[in-house]
């Protein structure tokens, strides 16, 4: 099985993924293509990468016919033959590329920005910043000269990508775990559902009940001739004074249940959503759908659906 490894530039990180599933986008930058079904062949000199070893460091392989970190010297640390054999799958060479203006360090773009004759200043900083060598004999007389030269160099770890690989080191190269078990064993892994489920009921439910509503209370002062009259005669100057007074307060003061009865033919159960691993947006269970379908919205379902709308 082919996987790419690749360098964002953007954000100056390592990236790994199924070869058919290279992005094209041009802040991708394409380091090495491998077959991990091939065993790897290492050349002395040769620059590889095994994003299956932690810390993840560049290797190159010295004189010695010996994998030593790029970075400190170190080798790769011993393992059982097992390991080996799984960690083997995971090698990349990192073959050198022509550089482009864009990899040139900061600093030796500014002096052949303002000293362009400088040879030996510019030779300096390249080898410091970019341990790129300069030939002492080089005349570049102009910006345009320089990087006709630079563009025809190739190298390995430009400073974008020492960078890039020095992040790898420092947290642990991150590793998708889907891309991590097709790089060890070459096997697509069963695909993982995130499920949700609820159970339901849905039924109808006829309630009595008896309600007590009533008006805000009103102070009124009558004369004794009227309080005399009675009861009529009283409502009578009421109604007049507060044409409104009987206006009921709105919702009920008190509620008593009378009865309760619930109708035949109750409709209950579970409701189901699931997602593969991959995405973030739940779906319904397609054998499931008839009991979402037969089911009056909750409220969940009110602002999940709101939610989506306005994304």
């Amino acid at each position: 099985m082919k996987f790419s490894l690749l360098i964002d530039e953007y954000r100056t990180s390592l990236v790994l993924t199924k070869f058919e599933e290279t992005p094209t986008a041009e802040n991708y930058f394409l380091l090495g293509v491998r077959d991990s079904d091939e065993p790897m062949e290492f050349k002395s000199g040769g620059i590889y990468f095994n994003p299956l070893l932690n810390p993840a460091h560049p290797f190159i392989f010295n004189g010695e016919n010996k994998l030593v970190s790029v970075f400190n010297g170190k080798p790769v640390k011993r393992m059982s033959k097992l390991l080996q054999v799984q960690t083997a799958r995971g090698w990349f060479e990192i073959p050198p590329r022509p550089l482009r203006m864009s990899d040139i360090h900061v600093d030796v773009l500014k002096i052949i920005k303002k000293a362009p004759s400088l040879t030996g200043a510019i030779a300096q900083v390249a080898r410091s910043t970019m341990n790129l060598k300069v030939p002492p004999e080089l005349h570049c007389p102009s910006y345009d000269s320089w990087e006709a030269w630079f563009t025809g160099q190739q190298m390995v770890l430009t400073p974008k990508v020492r960078m890039a690989f020095t992040a790898a080191g420092a947290r642990s190269f991150a590793l998708n775990s889907n891309v991590r078990h097709l790089l060890l064993t070459g096997r697509e892994p069963e695909r993982e559902f995130d499920v949700q489920v609820r159970w339901y009921c849905y039924k109808t439910v006829v309630v009595r009940q008896r309600q007590i509503q009533e008006s805000q209370e009103w102070n009124v002062r009558i004369p004794e001739s009227i309080m005399a009259r009675g009861q009529e005669a009283i409502l009578e100057f009421v109604n007049k004074a507060y044409p409104n007074w009987k206006q009921l307060i709105e919702g009920p003061e008190g509620v008593e249940e009378i009865s309760r009865t619930e109708e035949e033919g109750a409709v209950e159960g579970p409701l189901i959503w699931f997602r593969p691993t991959t995405t973030d947006a739940f779906a319904i269970l397609p054998e499931n759908r008839a009991a979402h379908e037969g089911r009056k919205p909750t409220i969940q379902d009110l602002f999940r659906e709101a939610i989506q709308l306005s994304r």
